[in-house]
């Protein structure tokens, strides 16, 4: 067998694996209880104007839609008739419409209301009311289907509906008839009137609360309540991303692993707006080289120019300065990762409400923090000549590549769910459960339950030229199940990666001279500095004393950020003793196993973040100065040599 192919397929088969481990635990969300009654809540426009807004002005502030709102504008709503307009990504190259998706994701909700359409309407107030409805965010979009209906008669709603039936399950209604206000908490109490004084003046005089406290005042009130009677909400709201699976296979450099393979040379990268640089001159001050006046007229009439009288623009010969001086922030590589979250809210009239939620994160991702620093000079030549010959500009070009902070990577523009703390390299993984319960208007329990995570990200400094070590990943030993425990002594086994490498940063540079793009050519930046030319062909002669303009610049773009990468196969063991008061922990050098090499792992520039720096204020101003019209240095005549007289 080809070991070199059969090591390929290893670290395609490994990379695929760690893939399975990866990303970032959804935080839990501070609590915050639905504002107080008759209270307005600051909804967004696109929200205030669709058909959610009621649903909104009921929901508290840890509403999925609200929650996301909160960190970036709703771009629109989408009802069910509108749905056809969206397709969506559950899974890399696989679109799926809208309405698809939501009904597969909403189909516990729909069973649900079905069984709640079974209540007859004589038990009903209000019949059960349905809303679907799509928001799309930037990056994400929330399905949203509720059902409301408000209950008359629970027993008979009960004994048609088996949901609703489960819900009451466990109302004990020989002790609900017995119940008045004052057997309640002080701070239920307070919120049970807070209630009577606000909110139940609005309600409609059909409604079974009014109809319950005509029979009995507010422990009437409070019985129907308890016992199922007026409004009940059953809200889901699931978040789902544009593309939240991407495809692992393009991280991989061609041949790597079976069938697995990088996008086509020349793909087309995301690309952003491309950096417009100033130019700038040697005190550091902008050289504005624009074109002096006179530059594209029209030439003078040949017949008519007398060197003797016409004014030249500029003096005989030529003058050159300034220069532009520029820093391009890159990053190149990738984050990919996917994301969930559900959850499910049901109001019971204005009793209280109970939510439950789940969201899991997956986050892989190798991201390199660039930075191209450069001159080009000069940035302004006049020339009043002749002729007007190729000209050549130096062009000098330094990369960097360096450990970069949360905020440079919000500033290349990496969506905020794929910041990562900054972190160069991202292998996160996790689930979270999460429970609020609210009674009587105060939060009676909430909190979280976080699933197994994983979280073995890191920062480093890339390198550039000089090979050395990046980091170590290492596997907790509770996922290999390579620990033992013999009471009075824990012992592990502990597997890991460690990166070495060299890198190289590939751009391309093209000359923009006369409106027009030049051959490019592709230096490859290490840590030395790197020195070219760009030319500025000739400019043919017109008319005498006329004038030409000659613009020019660059567009310096990143092609990938080219990685020698060495991956150590590492193993290390420890043992904790625990005899009384007699504790020591010990832990084995690591030892490396196998190296596998990784030649020439390509990065490209990361989606979203801008690839280039363009400049293109450079101008060469060319005048015709016929050679009669060129001053002339007078000669130094040698002194007459004396004459010999012939002999």
């Amino acid at each position: 067998m080809n070991t070199r192919s059969s090591s390929r397929r290893a670290v395609g088969a490994g990379l695929l694996l760690v893939a399975w481990l990866v990303v970032g635990l959804i935080p839990p969300v501070p609590a915050a209880d639905s504002p107080a009654p008759g209270a307005p809540r600051a909804l967004a426009p696109v929200l205030r104007q669709s058909a959610l807004a009621p649903l909104m002005e009921r929901a508290d502030r840890e509403s999925l839609v609200l929650r996301l709102s909160a960190k970036q504008a709703p771009q629109r709503v989408l009802d069910r008739a509108a749905f056809a307009t969206l397709q969506l990504e559950p899974v890399a190259g696989q679109r799926v419409p809208a309405a698809a998706l939501f009904d597969r994701a909403t189909a516990s909700h729909r069973v649900l209301a079905a069984d709640l359409a079974r209540i007859p309407a004589a038990a009903l107030a209000a019949k059960a009311e349905t809303l679907e409805a799509a928001v799309e965010f930037e990056d994400r979009v929330v399905l949203v289907r509720t059902v409301r209906l408000v209950v008359r008669d629970s027993v008979q709603a009960a004994a048609n509906s088996p949901e609703f039936a489960g819900m009451l399950a466990n109302v004990d209604r020989a002790r609900l008839a017995r119940a008045t206000v004052a057997d309640l908490t002080p701070a239920q109490r307070a919120g049970f009137r807070r209630f009577m004084a606000t909110e139940f003046p609005t309600l409609p005089a059909d409604d079974p609360l009014k109809q319950a406290f005509a029979r009995g005042g507010e422990d009437a009130v409070l019985r129907a309540e308890l016992g199922g009677e007026g409004e009940l909400e059953v809200t889901e709201e699931i978040e789902v991303l544009r593309a939240p699976v991407a495809d692992w296979r393009k991280v991989l450099p061609a041949g790597y692993a079976d069938g697995l393979a990088r996008p086509a040379e020349g793909a087309a990268p995301a690309r952003a707006p491309v950096h417009e640089g100033p130019g700038r001159g040697k005190a550091g001050a902008a050289a504005a080289a624009k074109p002096p006046a006179g530059v594209g007229s029209r030439p003078a009439n040949p017949a008519a120019f007398d060197p003797a009288t016409h004014v030249f623009k500029y003096p005989a010969g030529e003058q050159a300065g300034g220069e532009h001086v520029f820093e391009a922030p890159f990053l190149a590589g990738f984050t990919l990762g996917s994301g969930c979250a559900w959850e499910r809210r049901w109001k019971f009239g204005r009793l209280g409400w109970l939510r439950l939620s789940f969201s899991y994160g997956l986050g892989l991702g190798l991201r390199i923090p660039l930075a191209v620093d450069g001159r080009l000079q000069p940035a302004l030549i006049e020339r009043s000549a002749p002729d007007c010959p190729a000209r050549e500009l130096e062009l000098r070009l330094q990369a960097r590549a360096f450990d970069a902070p949360a905020a440079y990577y919000r500033e290349r523009g990496v969506p905020e769910a794929q910041v990562f703390e900054g972190r160069e390299l991202v292998l996160m993984a996790g689930t979270r459960f999460g429970y609020k319960l609210v009674a009587f208007g105060e939060t009676v329990t909430s909190g979280s339950l976080e699933g197994p995570g994983v979280d073995r990200g890191a920062d480093f400094a890339p390198p550039l030229s000089e090979r050395r070590d990046l980091c170590t990943v290492w596997i907790p030993p509770e996922a290999t199940n390579s620990q033992v425990n013999y009471g009075v002594l824990t012992a592990f086994v502990e597997l890991g990666v460690g990166l070495q490498g060299r890198g190289t940063v590939r751009t391309r540079v093209r000359p923009w001279i006369d409106g027009r793009s030049g051959e490019a050519f592709a230096p490859a930046l290490g840590s030395a500095p790197y020195g070219g030319t760009v030319t500025l062909p000739a400019l043919a002669p017109r008319s005498p004393g006329s004038v030409q303009g000659q613009p020019y610049g660059f567009e310096l773009a990143l092609v990938g950020y080219h990685l020698d990468l060495n991956a150590v196969v590492k193993i290390t063991a420890g043992a904790t003793v625990t005899v009384s008061d007699f504790k020591r922990t010990v832990r084995l050098p690591a030892l490396d196993l196998m190296t596998l090499d990784l030649p020439d792992f390509a990065l490209g520039p990361h989606a979203g973040t801008p690839d280039s720096h363009a400049w293109r204020e450079g101008l060469r101003a060319f005048e015709h100065r016929p050679e009669s019209a060129v001053p002339m240095k007078p000669k130094r005549m040698k002194p007459a040599k004396p004459v010999k007289p012939a002999k």
